[in-house]
């Protein structure tokens, strides 16, 4: 947005060359043209003068925009008339009893206050005359805020989701392939064992619930053969492992020795 001086209108497109500030009031009686003080706030509707009577001055306008403007009104003035003049030096802008086209400039004598028209409730003039700009390369601090807090928020999402795949990637490196527990059955068998070396029959049941389904399902088919053994230490756990998957192996579940 350019910079404008104090008394223009926010985008430079209306100015006030012989004093005053550019005003264009949203509500009636809809004043619009330089004033030396504020004629939108505390007005009554019907007020033929928002204006004090010795504070208006004449607007002028950016040639540029000409073709933007419509007929508008005067306000408390019969006889004054609407102008824009593109060719007097400055432009003119507003209401004058007498025609400043051709009389190169309006009196303060002949100048009127003006109002622009609100004709079939269409508001596009007001529009035109409060001359803000359609966008903004400027963010309010509302904007700023909400972009700064969005983005904390994804990055705490991103931060999560880093963390649950890391995690879940260490899970599976400590993990064997035999084993979805992480363990390794010969690792598990002789830790049974070593607990309990009283009771060889609840040792080989134990052993038998943490095997694969393959492993598990050749050492019930031998189970009897198994739970006869005696196991003297945990070091003899390995052979009776390697037996196991022998027989497995060829298919032999009769328990024959």
């Amino acid at each position: 947005m350019p910079t404008c001086p104090d008394s223009s209108s926010p985008s430079c497109n209306f100015h006030c060359p012989a004093g005053g500030t550019w005003y264009a009031c949203p509500d009636q009686p809809y004043f619009v043209g330089c004033c030396s003080s504020d004629p939108c706030t505390g007005i009554s509707p019907r007020s033929t003068s928002p204006c004090p009577e010795n504070g208006t001055y004449p607007a002028s306008f950016n040639p540029a925009i000409f073709d933007s403007f419509l007929p508008n009104t005067c306000i408390g003035a019969e006889n004054a008339h609407w102008y824009t003049c593109n060719f007097t030096t400055p432009p003119f802008l507003g209401c004058c009893l007498k025609n400043p086209c051709a009389e190169g400039n309006c009196s303060a004598e002949d100048l009127v206050q003006a109002a622009w028209s609100d004709a079939g409730g269409n508001k596009n003039q007001y529009e035109l005359f409060r001359d803000e700009a359609a966008g903004s390369d400027e963010l309010s601090g509302g904007a700023i805020a909400g972009i700064v807090i969005g983005a904390v928020a994804a990055l705490g999402i991103v931060l999560a989701l880093g963390w649950l795949c890391m995690r879940r990637r260490r899970r599976r490196k400590n993990r064997t392939p035999g084993d979805p527990h992480g363990q390794t059955p010969s690792d598990g068998g002789l830790a049974l064992l070593q607990s309990h070396n009283g009771s060889t029959r609840k040792a080989a049941l134990r052993l038998v619930n943490g095997l694969q389904p393959p492993l598990a399902l050749a050492a019930l088919a031998v189970g009897k053969r198994v739970w006869r053994w005696r196991v003297s230490s945990a070091a003899g756990w390995p052979d009776v492992w390697a037996w196991c998957a022998g027989r497995a192996a060829t298919g032999d579940d009769t328990g024959a020795g």
